[in-house]
């Protein structure tokens, strides 16, 4: 099985956006704690961290390709 951070870093440099080691740690650091405070909190649905990197992060950077 894929690690969210893979799907990550590949779906991004099939759109040609390059992230940094920076860049994907940020992301990862969003989503752990995006993850620890929806437990106390129910700030999204979406409690699975595969998801979160496709149906919040993915989503979001899908327009990144166009600004370019």
């Amino acid at each position: 099985m894929q690690t969210p951070e893979a799907l990550l870093v590949q779906t991004c440099l099939a759109w040609g956006i390059a992230l940094s080691a920076d860049q994907l740690g940020q992301f990862t650091t969003y989503a752990d704690e995006l993850c620890r405070y929806n437990e106390q909190v129910n700030l999204t649905a979406i409690s699975d961290p595969l998801e979160i990197y496709r149906r919040h992060f993915l989503d979001s950077l899908s327009l990144a390709r166009f600004w370019g």
